[in-house]
């Protein structure tokens, strides 16, 4: 039999990616890149390459894994391969158990960023139509539940605003956190095509360690953990400071407001330090301010105290500002979850 070729998406990170995947004697026997996809334009990461390979790998997951001490259920037993019967019985006793004891409260399922649309459709059906809980999660509470929150208070919608051609027109690139290199290769060969094939591109990486974007940042920050906070309302300042603040823009499009601060972490109600946190109760009340009165906010945020905070050199600092405060300067913000 020939080997039949069809399209697929890459479900290894959110980038995109199309794959050709080759089938023969219905066994996946070989991918490549889709020549033909935008994203990715032919390419593959290591991960991409390696997709057949995977699927058939001796280490994977085959089986469910249970549980147990002594031939029963125990959760604070080993994990030790069961049948489907036997797995799908034990979820069912344990569900009918809790729903009896407790209510639908008490039961929940943790899901998978990497789930399909049909996939997601049936969790929600059984979750929350059949057993009337809203105890649903998926991995992304973890990353990208806080920025999609972000979003929506920042901009009104709960996606980053750009796309993917802005790598083929900036003029400058700042990593806030994001190690491209490594996470994501495919959109790092065209932000490097166009770093490389234009000499007045920038490229800025922030990170809290060195690592391979490192290599072609012309600007390098390592940061104190927690301090990246006080970078961006440093930069926030220069701009004021400079006169580079485009008054009618802030006038006509903006609004400004002020956040609770001390609003603990996210923790259950009597968590001693959720309990000490004055704000826990009101973390996502806000009250309106002025423009003024967020130009005096960031005014503290100055290149000698920033440096001091952060570890960072005042160089650094101020090339990174330059970037944003520069209005002919197409800068692309690239960030990460977590």
């Amino acid at each position: 039999l020939e080997i039949k070729w069809s399209k697929a998406p890459c479900r290894f990170c959110g980038t995109g990616c199309g794959v050709m995947v080759g089938v023969k004697e219905g066994k996946v026997v070989a991918t490549h890149g889709d020549t033909l996809a935008e994203v990715n334009r032919g390419l593959n990461c290591i991960k991409g390459y390696f997709l057949s390979k995977i699927m058939y790998g001796a280490d994977r997951l085959t089986t469910p894994l249970l549980r147990k001490k002594g031939g029963v259920f125990d959760k604070n037993g080993e994990l030790t391969p069961v049948s489907w019967d036997e797995a799908f019985d034990v979820m069912a006793a344990r569900v009918k158990k809790v729903l009896k004891e407790k209510g639908p409260t008490a039961i929940g399922m943790f899901g998978s960023g990497q789930w399909t649309v049909f996939e997601g459709y049936a969790a929600t059906k059984l979750m929350r139509a059949g057993f009337r809980s809203n105890n649903l999660d998926p991995n992304a509470r973890h990353c990208m539940a806080s920025a999609a929150v972000a979003f929506m208070r920042t901009f009104g919608m709960d996606e980053p605003m750009g796309c993917y051609e802005d790598f083929e027109a900036a003029d400058a690139f700042v990593l806030w956190g994001s190690n491209m290199a490594e996470m994501h290769p495919i959109l790092w060969t065209r932000l490097t095509d166009r770093r490389l094939s234009h000499p007045h591109v920038k490229v800025a990486v922030l990170s809290t360690f060195t690592n391979r974007s490192s290599d072609l940042a012309d600007i390098p920050i390592v940061f104190k953990p927690g301090t990246d906070l006080a970078i961006l309302n440093y930069i926030a300042n220069h701009i004021i400071t400079t006169g580079r603040v485009n008054q009618e823009f802030v006038k006509n499009h903006t609004t400004f407001v002020k956040g609770t601060v001390d609003i603990g972490y996210g923790l259950r109600p009597d968590h001693p330090l959720e309990m000490k946190a004055k704000g826990a109760a009101t973390a996502g009340a806000t009250q309106p301010i002025d423009f003024e009165a967020y130009a005096a906010f960031v005014k503290d945020y100055t290149l000698e105290k920033v440096s001091e905070l952060t570890g960072v050199e005042r160089g650094f600092l101020q090339e990174l500002a330059e970037l944003y405060a520069d209005p002919k300067r197409k800068v692309m913000s690239l960030w990460t979850m977590g």
